[in-house]
């Protein structure tokens, strides 16, 4: 009877510890689209500066870019955030490009007041580009140092070889996104529901959203059949190379009103992340769409993941968000 007994304890002694894994309060458990509720944060609160930040740009853990209103643009070396010294700098950060350490750059812009700097970053300090030949800019990507991209509110895009600048007018309005995939794939869109394509020798029209009703306004992608948009109306697109797939994530959410897809980043096929409006970041493994959880209810602007769950998220309020 004793052996017996003894036994018995030792089977519920191994029932409870398996029990305790399974009810750990430290467990991390990721909610499908308007899913669960959880118990640990996927995201941290990084640190709460104070400036509402509208884009983030990351090489690796030790070199991070985000800027903001009032022309502010911090820095993450790898421990803490500092402010930048950007000089005659105001209005609000719209972009950040990094190529690398000695070569990023900043769109500092405001429309209404008809102001326009574009900053670039040598490795030390930040200085004006005063060659930059439009009178308007919202957006910028980049390849490399001689393959820069920037798109303006009047529909233009001005490109850099390494050199000079050139510019071509594209005869579409405000382009909202621009994001070149490689030298000979470059896409835009514009806020007439218009997405655009760059192919080494001109620029056409890829896409019109017109008849799907879908304002989109983010665009990235892996290649030209892994495109990923978001629109203002709270919907997502894929395009895998013959096949438009939409997502609409209002949905699924009914605890904020009305969502914004504000920004996209992508890591692979199968890790493509979402900022979006009212502290929601969203994640796609690939198979479904999925919520990740954070400690805020602020709306994100921008996002970047670099996979092996490094990144940041930036937004409203000086909030920035990094991936646990």
């Amino acid at each position: 009877m004793k052996k017996l007994n003894f036994r018995l304890f030792i089977i519920i002694a191994i029932l409870l510890t398996l029990a305790s894994c399974f009810l750990d309060p430290e467990t991390v458990e990721e909610g499908e689209v308007g899913g669960t509720t959880t118990t640990k944060y996927d995201f941290v609160l990084s640190d709460s500066t104070g400036t509402t930040f509208y884009s983030i740009d990351m090489l690796n853990d030790y070199f991070v870019f985000a800027g903001g209103n009032n022309g502010k643009i911090w820095y993450n070396g790898g421990n803490s955030w500092s402010e930048e010294d950007v000089p005659t700098c105001s209005y609000s950060i719209t972009d950040i490009e990094i190529i690398n350490q000695t070569n990023a750059y900043a769109i500092n812009t405001d429309y209404g007041a008809g102001y326009l700097r574009v900053y670039k970053f040598n490795g030390s300090i930040w200085s004006e580009v005063e060659e930059y030949p439009g009178n308007y800019a919202k957006c910028i990507t980049a390849t490399d140092a001689n393959h820069i991209w920037i798109g303006d509110e009047n529909g233009k895009i001005h490109f850099f070889n390494g050199s000079s600048w050139s510019t071509i007018d594209l005869d579409y309005s405000s382009i909202n996104q621009i994001y070149a995939i490689d030298s000979d794939n470059v896409l835009a869109c514009d806020s007439n529901e218009k997405l655009i394509h760059y192919n080494g020798i001109g620029w056409a029209e890829f896409k019109d959203f017109e008849d799907d009703d879908f304002n989109v306004h983010q665009i990235k992608a892996l290649s030209m059949s892994d495109i990923w948009g978001a629109g203002t109306d709270g919907k997502i697109v894929h395009y895998n190379g013959s096949d438009w797939t939409y997502y609409d994530i209002n949905e699924y959410f009914t605890y904020i009103s009305y969502h914004w897809v504000n920004d996209i980043s992508i890591v692979s096929t199968d890790d493509v992340w979402f900022a979006c409006d009212g502290g929601l970041i969203l994640h796609w493994d690939g198979i479904k769409m999925r919520e990740k959880t954070t400690p805020t209810n602020k709306d994100m602007y921008g996002i970047k993941m670099l996979g092996n769950r490094k990144g940041y998220a930036v937004g409203e309020s000086g909030v920035i968000l990094k991936l646990r």
